[in-house]
C-alpha cells in the first residue's frame, strides 16, 4: 500500500551556496555564531571520516549513493542544527563510546520525511512519554533505517490515519501483520513518516549551551536521532522484525546524505 505523495525539493540542501528561498538559511545563520559552529564540526567530521578511507570502505552498492540522498528534515530551514554526530560521545561517569547515528535539533512536531523509498518493518514505542521509533528497510541500498525519537501521534495520523487505535493500548513493538500496522506498509522518497517529538527532558543548568541556540530552543532538546544499518545479505520483513542492529554494520549518515556545506571528497 502506497502512502503519502512524497514532497520534493528542487532547492540545493547546502548550508554553504546562496539559498535559494529569501530570508532561511545562509541570509539568516551569516553572523549566528551559535548555529555557526555545526559548519566547523560538520566540515571537521567529514574531513576526518574522508581521509581515513570512509568512502573506499563503503559497500559497492552505496559508493554511488554518496552525498545523494535527501534529508528527512528540512535543512534549510536556519535553525535546524545537527548536535551529535556519527562519532564517539561521552557521558557522566561513563567512557566515550560511539554515537552509530546523528541528532538533529528542531522544534516538536517538525516533519520528518522518508529518505528514500522502503518498507516499514516495525514500530517501536518508546518507554519515554509518547515517543516512537520507525524502523524502515530500503532493498535499493540495503539498509535499515531507523528513524527514532518520533511523536507517536504523529505517525499513526500519517502512516495508518485509516485504523482506530487507541494509543494508550498499543503493543510495544507493532509490525506488519499485527493489529496496529497493515500487512503490506511501503513508502515513497518524501513521505512524511511523522513528527519529531516533544522530549521529555530538558538540559540541566551544568550544560553550557550557545546562547542563540538557547534563545531559540531554551534547554530543550526535541530531535530526530537517525541511524542507517547497512545488511549484505537480503532479508525478508519476517527477519528484519526480529533483528537487532549492531553498531559493526552502522553506516554514518552523513556520508550519504546531501552535502550541508562545500566540502572536498578528498
Amino acid at each position: 500500500m502506497k502512502l503519502l505523495d512524497p514532497i520534493r525539493t528542487t532547492v540545493p540542501l547546502i548550508r554553504g551556496v546562496p539559498n535559494l528561498i529569501k530570508g532561511s538559511g545562509n541570509a539568516v545563520r551569516a553572523n549566528n555564531e551559535g548555529f555557526n559552529k555545526e559548519k566547523f564540526r560538520y566540515v571537521n567530521h567529514l574531513q576526518h571520516h574522508l581521509r581515513d578511507g570512509a568512502l573506499e570502505k563503503l559497500p559497492e552498492v552505496l559508493k554511488s549513493k554518496v552525498f545523494s540522498m535527501q534529508w528527512p528534515i528540512d535543512m534549510i530551514a536556519p535553525t535546524h542544527h545537527l548536535t551529535n554526530l556519527f562519532e564517539p560521545v561521552s557521558f557522566p561517569k561513563s567512557m566515550p563510546i560511539l554515537h552509530p547515528a546523528i541528532d538533529i535539533q528542531t522544534q516538536a512536531l517538525t516533519p520528518v520525511h522518508a529518505i528514500e523509498d522502503g518498507d516499514i518493518v516495525k514500530v517501536k514505542k518508546e518507554s519515554r512519554g509518547s515517543l516512537a521509533d520507525v524502523f524502515v528497510y530500503s532493498s535499493n541500498s540495503r539498509i535499515l533505517w531507523v528513524y527514532s525519537h518520533l511523536d507517536i501521534f504523529s505517525v499513526l495520523k500519517n502512516l495508518y490515519s485509516k485504523l482506530k487505535i487507541d494509543v494508550n493500548n498499543l503493543s510495544e513493538i507493532w509490525f506488519p501483520g499485527t493489529k496496529e500496522l497493515p500487512a503490506e506498509t511501503s513508502l515513497q522518497e518524501g513521505c512524511q513518516i511523522g513528527s519529531v517529538a516533544k522530549w521529555p527532558f530538558i538540559l540541566n543548568e551544568e550544560v553550557k549551551l550557545q546562547p542563540e541556540i538557547e534563545q531559540v530552543y531554551g534547554r530543550s532538546v526535541h530531535h530526530l536521532d537517525l541511524a542507517a544499518y547497512y545488511l549484505p545479505e537480503m532479508m525478508s520483513i519476517e527477519q528484519l522484525v526480529s533483528l537487532v542492529p549492531s553498531e559493526t554494520n552502522a553506516v554514518n549518515p552523513l556520508l550519504l546524505l546531501r552535502k550541508l556545506y562545500s566540502i572536498s571528497n578528498r
